[in-house]
């Protein structure tokens, strides 16, 4: 059986087991990497040693893309990604016989620099906040975005996807429609409450549809979607200088969640974390600035007049 017609077998599977539609193509787009590479032969001619060939294939080819990236290699990351999308199908074959070497059991991730997690001032904040025009429709609904992540730590895809039945006032929590389908509830405050009133003010003047539609919408009242939110961060960062994108705002919650006072299991709960891991990157950034708050008991600070 060729690899492409097990891939057909393994993307139906996942499909009836309930992935979501961007799983699918996250399998379907990595895993037909892997059989270009083996040039579709028979699944059974796969082994552990193919594997190996094909993570060293990955790590000596240039990334696609602009003309920038002509000499630059695939980053690491991008390698451990389609190692685990790899993994993941052969552990399929071997379960489902279409392989008999488990050669899932045998391949260990390759490593990949992690990347320093960098958060937002509170004079950049600051800043974006009073860059948007609360006067227009447009304006009030990007500072109604921008709040909404900071205030609830939420994923851009996940605001993109928010109804207005979602929002809990009584409880003070919205329910959000997650990763892999997984539901948690956010609390959210008293501050982001009054955006949300005066936003629906204006969502009046246009129609009724962020009733039952999604909620945030686009100047000419259609559902919103990543890509315009995308935008959004696009323009701040234009036009303030910053660089700033959802997933930095994400960060910014979390470790200002931290400094207040938070619970880390708490953290883990609201941002939607299956595991500890990335959770415990967040206290790990958080205790390094309660630390350097302690440069004051520094030997060198006490004589500081001579040096």
């Amino acid at each position: 059986m060729l690899c492409s017609e097990v891939l057909k077998e393994f993307l139906r599977e996942k499909e009836v087991n309930g992935v979501t539609n961007l799983t699918l193509i996250y399998y379907n787009s990595h895993i037909q990497k892997f059989i270009n590479f083996v040039k579709d032969c028979d699944i059974k001619q796969i082994t552990y040693s193919t594997y190996q060939d094909y993570i060293i294939y990955c790590k000596n080819k240039t990334a696609e893309g602009s003309k920038s990236c002509k000499n630059v290699k695939l980053a690491s990351r991008t390698i451990k990604t389609y190692a685990s999308a790899v993994r993941t199908f052969l552990q399929y074959c071997y379960d489902f016989n279409f392989i008999d070497e488990d050669i899932a059991s045998k391949i260990t991730m390759p490593r990949y620099q992690k990347k320093v997690i960098t958060i937002l001032n509170d004079e950049e904040l600051t800043k974006i906040i009073r860059s948007f025009d609360i006067t227009t429709f447009a304006g009030f609904r990007d500072l109604f975005i921008f709040s909404i992540m900071l205030d609830c730590g939420l994923r851009l895809s996940e605001v993109a996807k928010l109804r207005y039945k979602d929002f809990d006032f009584y409880n003070g929590i919205i329910k959000i429609n997650g990763k892999g389908q997984k539901q948690r509830y956010v609390p959210f405050s008293d501050t982001l409450k009054k955006i949300f009133d005066t936003y629906v003010d204006f969502c009046k003047g246009l129609s009724n549809k962020y009733l039952n539609d999604s909620f945030f919408r686009t100047v000419d009242d259609k559902d919103i979607t990543n890509n315009t939110i995308c935008l959004i961060f696009k323009r701040i960062s234009k036009k303030l200088n910053i660089s700033v994108h959802p997933h930095l705002v994400r960060h910014t919650f979390a470790i200002n969640f931290l400094l207040n006072g938070g619970d880390i299991e708490n953290l883990r709960i609201i941002l939607g974390h299956t595991t500890f891991y990335m959770t415990e990157q967040y206290l790990h950034f958080a205790n390094t600035l309660h630390i350097k708050n302690q440069t004051k008991y520094s030997p060198l600070n006490k004589i500081k007049d001579q040096v």
